[in-house]
Order: structure tokens, then C-alpha cells, then sequence
């Protein structure tokens, strides 16, 4: 961890039996949440950083200081809990809770629900087709692969609706999606390996080196 960080951590005391945590502005967090994002990109995700990550997200929720940036944290959070036995449920309820309030269903009034707009670029909020991705995800974590498949075909997203095809058993709805997507996407070698995946011919490998 770099010294600014630890620096940081220092200044929201997230150490046992520090001090109140000081106020910090919404920019603050958001430089917070910019620098866990890095540390994301360029270290390892294992234990010591998912500990690490818990303080700088925890530290960014718990101000509750704009919408754009305290969304942004639980998104990150929730990607990170998925793979976390113990706190996937969690993930799972937040990441509905926010794609929901990312489409606007809610009784908020129009002005307050405009005010989310406030640094949303600066926190790096995920545009909502992303935020329903990780929802989506955790309920695969969850084994809720059903669930997953019906946000996927709103997405268009057909690599992950045919994953969740083949986790399910449907290898006849998984095949008819491929020859579908095929006649638009006829030079697509991907395509022609998941077919040779699930109807076991060679032939659509060898299709798929020469395309």
C-alpha cells in the first residue's frame, strides 16, 4: 500500500479504538474510492487486500455524504462480497436496491432524485447496464441462475445468457440461441466453439480456427 494511502486510512482512523472518523467532502471520497480502484487494478485480490478494501469502502458508505459516490462504493463492495459466503445475501439486496434506484423506481420526488447526478462522473459510477451485470452475478453466486438468465437477455448480453443455458441444463435452448446469433454473426469463432461444446462435433472447432 502505498504512503498516501495508509496516510488516508490514518486520517479516517479505521484503526481499533481510533477516534471519531473525521467529516471529509464528497470530493475527498471520491479520491478515496478512485484510489481503491486503482489498488483493485494493480494488486493481487486476495485476503489481505478484501480486508483492506472493507476500510476504504466502509469508510465511504458510512459518511453518507452523496448519493453518486456512496452508490458507487456499494457497487464495489457488492462485487466484492459475491464471492463471500457470508456476505453475498447482503451483496445480492443492496445491487437490487441501487439498479432500482439507478432506473428511478421510487416514490423520491424529481428534484431530490436529480441531486444523484452530483458527481457521478468523479465517483466512477457504473452506467446502470453494469451495476445489473454485478446484480446479476451475485445471484449467479447465489445459485440463482434463473434469475440471472432473464437479466442477461435484457442486456443482450448472449456469451453470459448462453453460460447460464449450459449451467442449467437447457444445452436445446443454448444451441438454438448460437444458430440464431450465427446468421448475424457468421465470422464469429466463439460462437462455433460453444456449439462444438455442447453438441460434442469437432467439426465446429475446426469451423472456428478457420473463421
Amino acid at each position: 500500500m502505498t504512503r498516501f494511502l495508509k496516510k488516508l486510512l490514518l486520517q479516517i482512523s479505521l484503526t481499533e479504538g481510533g477516534s471519531k472518523p473525521a467529516i471529509l467532502t464528497p470530493i475527498q471520497l471520491a479520491v478515496i474510492l478512485a484510489l481503491f480502484r486503482l489498488e483493485r487494478r494493480t494488486e493481487h485480490c486476495d485476503e489481505l487486500f478484501l480486508e483492506r478494501a472493507d476500510a476504504f469502502l466502509d469508510a465511504i458508505i458510512n459518511q453518507r455524504r452523496c448519493w453518486s459516490v456512496q452508490a458507487a462504493a456499494l457497487l464495489a463492495r457488492c462485487d466484492l462480497e459475491r464471492m463471500k459466503n457470508r456476505r453475498v445475501e447482503r451483496a445480492c439486496a443492496q445491487s437490487e436496491l441501487i439498479c432500482k434506484l439507478m432506473d428511478g423506481e421510487d416514490e423520491t420526488p424529481e428534484d431530490v432524485k436529480t441531486k444523484r447526478c452530483t458527481l457521478v462522473l468523479a465517483s466512477g459510477l457504473e452506467p446502470f447496464w453494469e451495476a445489473r451485470v454485478i446484480h446479476a452475478e451475485t445471484l449467479r453466486s447465489l445459485g440463482c441462475t434463473a434469475e440471472s438468465l432473464l437479466i442477461y437477455e435484457k442486456l443482450e448480453l448472449w456469451d453470459n445468457v448462453i453460460d447460464c443455458f449450459k449451467q442449467l441444463g437447457q444445452l436445446e435452448k443454448a444451441e438454438a440461441l448460437i444458430r440464431r446469433l450465427l446468421t448475424n454473426r457468421p465470422d464469429d469463432s466463439m460462437l462455433y466453439c460453444y456449439l462444438g461444446d455442447i453438441t460434442l462435433e469437432t467439426s465446429y472447432y475446426e469451423t472456428a480456427i478457420k473463421v
